[in-house]
């Protein structure tokens, strides 16, 4: 009998991250893929990390504060969130700055133990009921640590990987709030993703009524605007090709839970590959080339024109600053972009020669929104560029409240 008395449905849900990287998050084309093989290094990392966790946990003390807020929250939700008063530390599985966890030397070790097996073991070993077990054991002490009564709530960024997963499941069991904080503009909006937690923060007001029309409570969802770019101005955006920034169309490292889309990395180089003779036909000679933070540039130069394309390795914010025009895919870097005064042209590419990953546009990017140019196909690019197009910075308004304000958490955790 399981602690939880779940059947077998309950626990492959609490992995399905960690199954689905499994089987797509490898190939050369990424950073850390799936199969490499420093098995004993990853565990020596973490021992490191961890031993200097341990260190930092010699001299924790127990604050005064008793409203404390768990996040692991992108940007620098952190220090916003103290702003109003909230004690903020990051939750004990996040290696080496994580909070204490029961300052219980035999739970951290445990813990250590447990992410290498649930990060580094093949598939059938994390699928049985040995591990189901194991799952049960750091489950219970989990909760333990989330009961305590400084705990107030908790702030992730999505809800797919393991630890996340499973620390909802926790809170909700013990009458705790979580909340997930969006990180990027959704790929795809469906009930069956960022649905976890008891609420969800957004940007903007067209990506609450986006997730709405996906079939979101409205009293699940509030608008909160962007710690990065509170209070932004719109800069003027002119059309200008004298330093072009083009973004790759990378793939997923694992899959969303309403739906498994089938990805080849051969996608990658074509992507690039038809943006380079659309560009060199203006009479483009060169260009820089931004990947992921997943992908391999290694990789990426056994294939590319290494002498049109040069890797930008610019923090990016920089890099949009030594841009004149963006063209990449739909991407969170849209808005970026556009903040920055940048213009940034979709392109998407759905019939053809090139074949998109099989991920539908969305909002704002499925061509509903007339200020932003997309083109889904080589041509539709071709004339956006004769054209001189450029996205209308209005939309930014729609998709990013100027104003950040996080009050409503002094209403949802007290």
């Amino acid at each position: 009998m399981f602690y939880f008395n779940k059947d077998k449905s309950y626990y492959e849900d609490l992995l399905f991250y960690e199954i689905s990287k499994r089987i797509y998050y490898f190939g050369k084309h990424f950073i850390k893929p799936q199969e490499r093989n420093s098995r004993d290094y990853y565990l020596l990392k973490l021992l490191i990390k961890s031993l200097y966790f341990m260190i930092a946990n010699l001299f924790y003390k127990n604050g005064a504060n008793q409203n404390v807020i768990l996040c692991s929250a992108y940007f620098n939700l952190n220090n916003e969130i103290k702003k109003i008063g909230y004690d903020v530390k990051k939750p004990c599985w996040n290696f080496p700055t994580g909070d204490v966890f029961l300052k219980n030397y035999a739970n951290l070790i445990g813990l250590i133990l447990f992410k290498h097996k649930l990060s580094e073991s093949c598939l059938s070993d994390i699928l049985n009921n040995d591990f189901f077990e194991l799952i049960d054991d750091i489950s219970i002490k989990l909760e333990k640590y989330l009961m305590q009564s400084s705990i107030k709530g908790l702030i992730v960024s999505y809800d797919l990987p393991f630890f996340e997963n499973l620390s909802i499941k926790l809170l909700k069991k013990i009458n705790k709030p979580s909340i997930i904080f969006l990180h990027g503009l959704p790929s795809v909006y469906s009930i069956l993703n960022d649905n976890l937690s008891d609420y969800l923060f957004v940007w903007g007001e067209e990506i609450k009524k986006n997730f709405l029309n996906s079939g979101f409570k409205k009293e699940k969802i509030f608008v909160v605007g962007h710690p990065l770019y509170k209070n932004y101005i719109l800069k003027k955006i002119k059309f200008d090709m004298s330093n072009v920034l083009v973004l790759s169309g990378c793939n997923s490292g694992a899959q969303l839970r309403d739906k498994i889309r089938y990805q080849e990395r051969g996608y990658s180089i074509r992507y690039i590959y038809s943006i380079e003779e659309i560009l060199k036909k203006r009479g483009i000679k060169r260009a820089r080339l931004r990947l992921h933070p997943s992908e391999k540039p290694l990789w990426y130069k056994e294939f590319m024109d290494n002498s049109f394309y040069t890797i930008d390795t610019l923090p990016l914010s920089h890099s949009i600053r030594e841009s004149s025009i963006v063209i990449g895919p739909a991407s969170t870097v849209f808005l970026e972009s556009v903040i920055g005064g940048v213009n940034y042209l979709v392109y998407a590419p759905n019939v053809d020669a090139i074949s998109s990953p099989d991920f539908p546009l969305v909002p704002p990017f499925d061509g509903s929104d007339k200020r932003i140019p997309i083109a889904i196909n080589e041509q539709d690019l071709i004339s956006i560029l004769k054209n001189k197009e450029i996205v209308d910075n209005t939309v930014l308004n729609d998709y990013i409240e100027p104003n950040f304000d996080i009050s409503i958490l002094k209403k949802i955790i007290k």
